[in-house]
């Protein structure tokens, strides 16, 4: 049962991560887990998804699936719910005095909610699945050390633990560059008690490298050391910039053992004057000795030699043009692919007077 929890979890960490690599929007950096312990790291607000004025509430239409989208800010500026009707996703950011109290999730099979201290921690998490036969909730303590290096989290379940194979106790220890930037973040789970008492034991670490002049992040290196010959999910994510910070590239590179060859995927975009993405180019590897060709070539000046193998990627390319209104966002989003140009995205935005 552990193992399939395991699964469950890198599975859908995955999902996400190709979640984002098609996402049609500026393509936000990616968080570490330490960031996402801070409460000011998790608000959001209109820069973040690319929008000029004092808007007060935008709704996004898709002219494909049917679906919309409404973002709600506040007078400042600052996102206050976020709901999608496709996925019956519901987000509501809860302020006190402008800090962030909480943040409630819900969608078609899930809801959680986050609490955060006065310093702006994350302290509780509530989470529950929804449309399942047994009830299963869940709830989450976190516990820092005096010098925020360190984190225990314990977890207490509603429900029948004696059928369930639980983690219950997480430890993650934290190691920061001279700077404050997360070098690298190490997690340790069992059911027992702290790291060294070997039942239900599990060793997680992420590392992340930065660039050396505008230390943007460069890379991320998931290490998953749950079997000694056998990894569970061990990868590298490639980050790469243009000068006004927008990822141009994103490259995640599979590094699992088993007994295939590992598999890949890549993201590539460029933007116009007002940072919107006007092309798009996805593509996924079917071995290894493809994907790291491609993953090396961003980061190298001049002239890549080109061989077969990678000129078998599978490969998505896509252009968008844009119409704005007066402030400069855009109200309509057109798509071409292979000379097929079609409106797939409209928007409404309601500014403050």
């Amino acid at each position: 049962m552990k193992k399939l929890i395991i699964f469950i979890a890198i599975l859908l960490a995955f999902t996400l991560f190709s979640k984002n690599l098609l996402a049609q929007r500026k393509i936000e950096k990616t968080p570490s887990f330490y960031d996402c312990l801070n409460s000011s790291n998790l608000i959001k607000k209109q820069a973040d998804f690319n929008l000029k004025g004092n808007v007060k509430q935008v709704i996004e239409f898709s002219s494909l699936k049917q679906d919309s989208t409404i973002l709600q800010f506040n007078n400042k500026g600052i996102l206050k719910q976020k709901i999608d009707s496709e996925t019956k996703e519901f987000t509501t950011y809860t302020f006190k005095l402008d800090r962030l109290e909480a943040i409630n999730f819900e969608d078609h099979y899930s809801r959680s909610e986050k609490h955060f201290n006065g310093f702006g921690l994350l302290v509780k998490e509530v989470s529950d699945n929804k449309n399942t036969i047994d009830t299963f909730q869940r709830e989450a303590l976190y516990t820092y050390n005096t010098d925020l290096n360190e984190l225990k989290i314990a977890y207490s379940y509603n429900c029948d633990t004696s059928r369930y194979d639980l983690v219950l106790f997480d430890y993650y220890k934290f190691i920061f560059k001279s700077n404050m930037q997360i070098r690298e973040e190490q997690k340790h789970s069992t059911r027992t008690g702290p790291p060294g008492i070997l039942d239900g034991y599990l060793g997680t670490t992420v590392k992340y490298d930065y660039y050396l002049i505008s230390g943007l992040l460069k890379n991320v290196t998931y290490e998953d050391g749950c079997f000694p010959s056998n990894s569970c999910g061990n990868g590298v994510v490639y980050f790469n910039y243009d000068n006004q910070g927008n990822i141009v590239s994103k490259v995640y590179s599979d590094e699992t053992i088993r007994n295939s060859f590992p598999k890949g995927d890549s993201w590539s975009a460029k933007y116009n004057k007002n940072n919107d993405i006007v092309e798009e180019q996805y593509a996924d590897y079917s071995d290894r000795q493809r994907h790291i060709a491609q993953s090396i070539k961003p980061l190298t000046k001049g002239k890549v030699k080109k061989s077969k193998k990678v000129s078998e990627m599978n490969t998505h390319l896509k252009l968008f043009d844009y119409e704005y209104d007066i402030n400069g966002n855009w109200v309509k989003r057109y798509e071409t692919i292979n000379n097929n140009r079609k409106l797939i995205k409209s928007r409404v935005i309601e500014y403050f007077n």
